[in-house]
């Protein structure tokens, strides 16, 4: 993966890190090819003095007489190591000595970066899958086999489906006029979009974090709705509804001090995977008639 990641961003690593250290930098990948460079006349070319970083798993420097030797350029060759996998090497120009103290920074840099995006691409796809699974889930009913492959691929993402849920719908009043003021404020509509997105990103960190509970599924259903599928098993029978509607007033609460206006709807009691399609066909019909709904008190 981090490989692949390498591959992807390599040039991009490059010009942010040449800024920091004030040299020509190079990545090449594990088996010393030269995948982005200041000299892009290099790239897919061999970076000799990178196999025995790669090998040794040590930094190492090089004096002009000994790089003109290898082909390369004089200076400071490194490994890039994403847990302990040494995934290529970084390497900056210059002299040595001089360009010792920059090489190090450079190199975290560059590692620290692609643990990021590694993070950012697993959140993105285990979001996908969320979301496939939740709309798997309360699309229809189905067989036996459906149901297994259902609760087999839940727990693959680590929930259980099998324990008594309800669903609560949360509809984001204010989005589509929050939506207008950022393509007002936008120049460019990629800029805007980016912006929404990162909107509703936001608002589901925030249900995710208030809602701290593995047991519980959170994801965006639309642009301005979120579906939350609250487990109960661990709620008396006796105070199913009053813990529910606290948790209701809580999410809104929440919202309107972040500034944004919400309702919340709940749904059905649905005490197997099966159910759970009713109780969020239930949240859907008391969003759309008003009753079995909290508002936000302004």
């Amino acid at each position: 993966m981090f490989s692949d990641l390498l591959i992807r961003y390599a040039q991009d690593i490059v010009d942010a890190t040449q800024s920091i250290a004030g040299h020509p930098v190079s990545i090449t990948n594990d088996k010393a090819i030269i995948l982005a460079a200041w000299d892009k006349k290099r790239i897919g070319t061999l970076h000799a003095s990178s196999f025995s970083v790669i090998e040794n798993g040590r930094a190492e420097g090089l004096y002009e007489e000994e790089a003109k030797k290898l082909g390369v350029y004089a200076g400071i060759c490194l490994p890039l190591r994403i847990e302990d996998k040494i995934v290529g090497t970084i390497s900056v120009a210059g002299v040595p000595d001089h360009v010792s103290k920059y090489a190090h920074l450079v190199q975290k840099e560059a590692e620290l970066f692609l643990r990021e995006i590694s993070l950012k691409e697993s959140a993105l796809l285990r979001d996908s899958a969320l979301n496939n699974l939740v709309n798997m889930v309360i699309s229809q009913a189905g067989g036996a086999e459906e149901i297994s492959f259902l609760v087999s691929h839940a727990a693959s993402l680590g929930y259980d489906i099998t324990t008594p849920k309800i669903v609560l719908i949360v509809d984001l009043i204010n989005f589509k006029m929050l939506v207008k003021q950022i393509q007002q404020e936008e120049a460019f509509s990629h800029e805007a979009e980016l912006r929404i997105q990162a909107v509703k990103l936001t608002i589901l960190t925030q249900l995710r974090n208030l809602l701290n509970s593995n047991l519980n599924i959170i994801t965006n259903i639309s642009s301005d709705k979120y579906i939350v599928i609250l487990d109960i098993s661990n709620m008396p029978s006796n105070d199913i509804a009053k813990n529910i509607n606290q948790k209701a007033n809580a999410i809104i609460d929440h919202l309107k001090s972040n500034g944004y206006t919400a309702t919340v709807s709940i749904g059905s009691i649905a005490n197997s995977p099966n159910e759970i399609r009713q109780s969020y066909s239930d949240a859907i019909s008391a969003l759309r008639i008003g009753t079995n709904i909290y508002h936000t008190q302004n």
